[in-house]
């Protein structure tokens, strides 16, 4: 099986994995397909495969290798949740207090009902792990919108806290590295990253992977096979004994939690390419991303097109390339394009039916306003105007893809643009009329979120400035004081253990122990005598 997979059905897999934007997107289909257009245009950043054209590197040197997954996952995920936490001002759960047995029991229970799915998505993450390329980039993706489609209730409760959208995804995802064993060791294909370094040490003591791993050196496949499994075990015996802790952290105040989790982001985003532009990338992403949380754009078919993009098009010019058209008539292709567009079409069908079905109703006076929804619509709208306005002066293999992804997602953002216009005053509330969503900031009003946001997004700024100017390591204590002093007013003997503690483990960590290479500071050119501190 692994053998006929050619690029045709890597090319038809990929756009199965993209239709799951429909899922990924609730109630928002046409925001979300923008949103996953938009992502393969940045996955399309750097150099072109075929021509060797740079594409929107704006002459950095930074984008030529292509914007990196990590900095952009954790500005659109962890920032505008931390955000809100600091908007917020309080602590992450809302009750005082939490049975960790009685949580763990309630979680078996959930696990063992859901038997079924649970078989189906572990399966599923085997498939795709085996698929050399694929990977857990897209596993996540397919096993939640594979879930919203079998199981019972899924769409109306998926979303709102149904255990079932967690199960799903993560017993797909821990079924990956097993999959993903299967072309490492019988063909010398990693079929993730982690079996790359795995085939690296095949190669170093001497095994060659192949017919050999499956006949002479059988034991020692059975004893990775068997390795993963203990391993999963004992993964799940750890989280059982540390839950209870570990849940503790929700109940404490935002100010002692909030400069620890920024740094570890930060740190994070950092050590992909250990560039600036790692850091601004996380910070411009961050502001997007609450946006887009705020205004109720969907940000997962963002990700799943940007993991996607770069996969569509190289393995779209192979099959045409290779096969002609004739590719699309490949049985695995044909499938796997049906389902595509059944899994995109049908929420267009489903809605046209059910106002079909439903009574007129006389209709109501059209107002058009410009609200912040509207303006993010057209902001998206100019952005994407010049991406495809720089598009056209490349060359015909680097513009095709970059000017489909474009056009999609241009028309997208026009029909929802004209669709929120056009709205009626009182056909909807809140962020579905345009409005800021502060649902989760227990109902603030819009501008004190955003004075209390601007301030969040100030602290990132300021940080980031003090690494400039004394290093990273040393602006780590100030920020971390300066935050839980003048944030949450908390007293110095608080204070001192959290800033020590903190400065302690980022040293240690990843200066000693990772080796991490820290950004050149403004005081180490200044004073070369001080660069023998750490980070300066």
């Amino acid at each position: 099986m692994i053998l006929y997979i050619g690029s045709p059905e890597l090319l038809a897999l990929s756009i199965f994995g993209i239709s799951m934007v429909a899922v990924l997107s609730g109630n928002a289909p046409l925001k979300g397909l923008a949103a996953a257009a938009v992502g393969i245009m940045l996955s399309l950043m750097g150099p072109d495969p075929q021509t060797g054209t740079s594409r929107w590197t704006f002459d950095t040197l930074y984008l030529w290798d292509g914007m990196p997954l990590v900095p952009l996952v954790l500005g659109l995920f962890a920032l505008p949740e931390v955000a809100d936490l600091a908007i917020r001002r309080g602590a992450i759960a809302t009750e005082e207090k939490y049975d960790a047995k009685a949580g763990m029991r309630l979680g078996i229970r959930d696990a063992l009902k859901s038997w079924w799915l649970v078989i189906r998505c572990s399966v599923l993450g085997s498939a795709i792990g085996a698929i050399p390329g694929m990977g857990s980039s897209v596993v996540d993706w397919l096993a939640y919108g594979h879930a919203v489609h079998t199981e019972k209730g899924a769409r109306e409760t998926f979303g709102t806290g149904d255990v079932r959208g967690v199960i799903a995804p993560e017993a797909a995802n821990n079924a990956i590295t097993s999959g993903a064993l299967i072309p490492t060791v019988a063909f010398g294909v990693p079929g993730s990253a982690s079996m790359t370094i795995l085939l690296g040490a095949f190669l170093v003591h001497g095994l060659v992977p192949g017919p050999s791993m499956l006949g002479e050196h059988l034991d020692l496949t059975y004893t990775m096979i068997l390795s993963i499994a203990i391993a999963n075990i004992l993964g799940a015996g750890v989280c059982f004994v540390f839950s209870g802790f570990m849940a503790k952290i929700a109940l404490l105040r935002y100010s002692l939690i909030l400069p620890a989790v920024l740094i570890v982001t930060y740190v994070g985003s950092y050590q992909t390419s250990r560039s600036w532009g790692d850091l601004y990338i996380l910070l411009v992403f961050g502001v997007i991303g609450w946006a887009m949380k705020q205004l109720r754009w969907p940000r997962p078919p963002l990700i799943l097109g940007f993991v996607l993009g770069a996969i569509i098009e190289r393995y779209m010019f192979i099959s045409i390339e290779r096969y002609g058209f004739d590719w699309l008539t490949r049985p695995v292709v044909v499938v796997l394009l049906g389902l595509a567009l059944l899994a995109l079409f049908r929420p267009v069908f489903a809605s046209l039916f059910a106002k079909r079905a439903a009574p007129r109703a006389a209709p109501a006076p059209r107002q058009i306003s410009l609200r912040p929804s509207q303006l993010f619509h057209l902001f998206a709208l100019m952005a994407l105007a010049w991406a495809l306005w720089q598009a056209t002066t490349w060359p015909h293999s680097a513009r095709i893809a970059p000017i489909a992804a474009g056009l999609t997602a241009l028309v997208a953002v026009l029909f929802s643009l004209a669709a929120s216009l056009a709205r009626a005053p009182g056909a909807s509330q809140g962020a579905r009329h345009g409005h800021l969503d502060t649902s989760e900031v227990h109902g603030l009003p819009p501008i004190r979120v955003i004075g209390r946001a601007a301030l969040f997004f100030g602290w990132l700024v300021a940080f980031m400035g003090g690494v400039a100017l004394i290093g990273f390591i040393p602006a780590v204590p100030i920020f971390v004081a300066a935050f839980m002093r003048i944030e949450g007013h908390e007293r110095w003997r608080v204070i001192v253990p959290h800033m020590a503690g903190i400065t302690v483990f980022v040293y240690l960590v990843f200066d000693r122990l990772l080796s991490l290479p820290w950004p050149h500071s403004l005081l180490g050119a200044w004073f070369p005598v001080l660069r023998s501190i750490p980070s300066v």
